[in-house]
């Protein structure tokens, strides 16, 4: 009788346990990937490299600013070299409610350019990147699941399938993304078009602390489709800089404020 009792009372503890933290949804993965720690802003020197299908190799230095604003996010791109894309620049704005804005600044026109909307789905100056990816994505704009977990790398991963909630509101039909259970990062993640056909993968190879921030290191966009292939290389990185707000701006682009060490 004391047996039944302490087996039922366990039972109703376990069972107590289960409903005070019951398993996550594939929301709320996403969520804590979009809450998780990346500083209040950044600036990161990177190598870029493009592989087309015999191999052949070409190679890009870029520098990258982030601010996080209470309204959104704002991000700036400067290409330093080689010379033929030395000083092009892209801006992207993407607020926490409404519509983003992107532009483009290519040295040669001398003037800078607004992405439209129409033109997401395109790639970002050769590489596997489309401005749709150079953006800021919202929980709220898909469907989250949770469809599985694994492990990769030796890492335990949640698998997350999003589908946009809208039509128009993505490139992309559908994205199955691995999570990071341990520090709620996204180490890969398959891209589908609006057929269910399968276009691309990104992986995130390397991954390091660095002031205390989990960030990665090295990116891979694999792209099965064009049979090319775009390699991320972060050579260096800091954070809580405290960048200017100017750094933002159209002017910015034009000047080529990122240019300077």
């Amino acid at each position: 009788m004391r047996l039944r009792l302490a087996l039922s009372i366990g039972l109703a503890f376990l069972l107590g346990l289960g409903a005070a933290y019951p398993e996550l949804t594939g929301e709320e993965v996403m969520r804590r990937v979009k809450g998780r720690d990346d500083g209040e802003d950044m600036i990161a020197d990177t190598t870029m490299k493009l592989i087309n299908k015999r191999g052949q190799v070409r190679v890009r230095k870029v520098r990258m600013f982030r601010k996080d604003y209470e309204d959104g996010v704002r991000k700036i791109i400067f290409f330093l070299a080689p010379a033929d894309v030395k000083g092009t620049a892209f801006l992207s704005w993407d607020p926490s409610e409404g519509e983003g804005a992107q532009w483009i600044y290519i040295p040669a026109l001398r003037k800078v350019r607004r992405i439209a909307s129409s033109r997401r789905g395109d790639y970002f100056m050769g590489t596997d990147f489309t401005y749709e990816d150079l953006g800021e994505w919202r929980v709220e704009d898909y469907r989250h699941k949770l469809i599985g977990e694994e492990v990769v790398d030796g890492h335990k991963c949640y698998v997350v399938e999003s589908v946009p909630r809208e039509k128009g509101k993505s490139v992309y039909g559908r994205k199955v993304a691995w999570v990071r259970e341990d520090i709620w990062m996204i180490v890969r993640a398959d891209f589908y078009d609006k057929k269910g056909r399968f276009i691309k993968r990104m992986t995130v190879p390397r991954v390091e602390k660095v002031n205390g921030i989990w960030t990665a290191m090295e990116l891979r966009m694999d792209n099965e489709r064009k049979r090319h292939k775009t390699i991320i290389l972060i050579e260096d990185v800091k954070y809580n800089t405290g960048i200017p707000d100017d750094m933002f701006t159209q002017r910015a682009m034009i000047r080529g404020a990122g240019l300077r060490g």
